[in-house]
């Protein structure tokens, strides 16, 4: 019995021995190496050798936050690539490569470095190609630029060492094109004017220039406005040539540039008195057009008399005015645009009708669902200066072109045309 009992206890440590080995076995394999590899692989990133603490954060798998390091080396690889890329001067591809890191580390920061290595090298691009006598390249070049550095002054420098070259090579008409893009900066002007030849072609350019202002349908552009939805924009003007004696012409804006009322206040009123003459010849006129283009713009004797009012009406124009910006009245709309008294069989007169700006738009103006400009665009409804049926409302043109009824002169929803009486020979031309 005692040798049966030494064998037990002999195979029960043996049990022992080899359940504490698989268990020093299994602690090994899933504790202490692992950990060892993790202590490795912090050693690597620590160090900055990211790809070898990618591989080893990697291989620990879902080890402790190892998936999560694993990441912060991939990413810490794809950073120095990027900034790799920066250093050899490769600022597109870096900046597609720091786009994709999001926000890790100072990307943001990175890309605008980068952003401005483009607008330093295109800089220096532009100016060898001036260098190298390819102006209109460097000057398409600078433009591109926006307002970096002093790329403003460099294209109206490259402008002026184009004209010089084309001067010298006897091509004077494009070489006026050019110096007339930079009329102001350096001995420009005296160039011109000293020179018989830059002088004549300068005045058969101008003539050129001037021909559409003096044909009357033609469209031009002269001075700026808010055109766009947000009306934070100078966009150039467009304007219909309605008339054309001698070197005079009258010109009537293409679109609704504005929405205002007649009068701010409903009440009894002429053209005389009401706010919308004093809002053209006050406020639109200097936001529309510069000094320089306002010595071109005439003080017109205004007609107010019955001769220019819708006579089916018993209300007064009121005096005559002298004005530099005004509205047309109901005889100058039909001597121009045909404009009539609304008749049932008559709704097809497109050449009255006028559209808003998106500016206009946003102020209110109301355009109709069914009737359309010549153009194909919402027509609106559009003041003239004349009175209406009532002395308290004002004419204006409906979006059937027809002086259909008036409206009440406090009524915001009307476009403004403004129209004007231009010197052709001193108009100020961008």
């Amino acid at each position: 019995m005692s040798g049966e009992r030494r064998s037990k206890r002999i195979v029960t440590v043996l049990v022992i021995i080899a359940v504490a080995a698989v268990a020093a076995g299994i602690l090994a394999v899933t504790v202490i190496v692992p950990k060892m590899n993790y202590d490795k692989a912090v050693s690597l990133q620590e160090s900055g050798r990211y790809d070898e603490a990618f591989k080893a954060f990697a291989a620990l798998g879902n080890y402790g936050d190892s998936a999560a390091k694993a990441g912060a080396c991939r990413s810490m690889m794809d950073y120095q690539a990027a900034m790799a890329l920066r250093q050899a001067g490769q600022y597109e591809e870096a900046i597609e490569a720091f786009t994709a890191l999001g926000d890790f580390g100072d990307s943001e920061a990175q890309i605008a470095e980068c952003m401005e290595g483009i607008m330093a090298r295109d800089y220096e691009s532009a100016l060898a190609f001036r260098q190298a006598g390819q102006y209109g390249e460097a000057v398409a070049a600078l433009e591109a630029l926006g307002g970096y550095s002093d790329a403003e002054a460099q294209i109206a420098e490259t402008r002026y060492q184009w004209a010089g070259s084309l001067t010298a090579s006897g091509d004077y008409a494009e070489a006026v094109a050019v110096y007339s893009l930079i009329r102001g900066f350096r001995d420009v002007d005296s160039l011109i004017e000293n020179d018989a030849h830059l002088s004549e072609a300068a005045a058969k350019a101008r003539e050129e220039q001037l021909k559409p202002y003096r044909t009357a349908g033609s469209y031009v552009t002269y001075g700026v406005y808010p055109q766009t939805a947000s009306g934070g924009d100078s966009t150039p003007v467009e304007w219909l040539v309605l008339d054309v004696q001698g070197e005079k012409a009258l010109l009537l804006s293409r679109y609704g540039l504005d929405v205002q009322p007649y009068h701010t206040a409903l009440r009894q009123i002429t053209w005389e008195e009401c706010t919308l003459r004093a809002w053209l010849n006050e406020t639109f006129i200097n936001a529309a057009f510069t000094p320089d283009e306002q010595q071109a713009i005439l003080t017109t004797a205004v007609d107010n008399g019955d001769g220019q009012r819708y006579t089916g009406w018993n209300t007064v124009g009121g005096n005559d005015t002298e004005d530099r910006i005004f509205l047309l009245s109901y005889a100058e709309a039909n001597q121009y645009l045909g404009v009539q008294y609304y008749r049932n069989d008559d709704r097809t007169n497109t050449r009255s009708r006028v559209t808003p700006t998106a500016y206009a738009m946003g102020k209110g103006a109301w355009t109709s669902g069914k009737n359309k400009t010549a153009d194909g665009n919402p027509a609106g409804v559009w003041w003239l200066r004349s009175p209406g049926a009532l002395q308290d409302e004002g004419a204006d043109v409906s979006a059937e072109g027809a002086l259909a009824w008036s409206s009440s002169v406090d009524y915001i929803c009307d476009i403004v045309r403004p129209a004007m009486w231009v010197d052709t020979a001193m108009l100020s031309l961008r």
